[in-house]
């Protein structure tokens, strides 16, 4: 069975979201077999 997630940050949090971006990366690679495609949302200037 596939889900998809698609979740929104608030406004301001890019500077936290890098922040804890190597502790994500590194979990998320304990599920690399399980996870077919991933990535961040961008807005309409190419920014997450």
């Amino acid at each position: 069975m596939q889900f998809l997630i698609k979740a929104y940050d608030g406004k301001g949090m890019l500077d936290k979201r890098m922040e804890v971006r190597p502790r994500h990366l590194e979990g998320m690679s304990k599920l690399n077999e399980h996870i077919i495609c991933a990535g961040g949302l961008l807005d309409d200037q190419g920014k997450m």
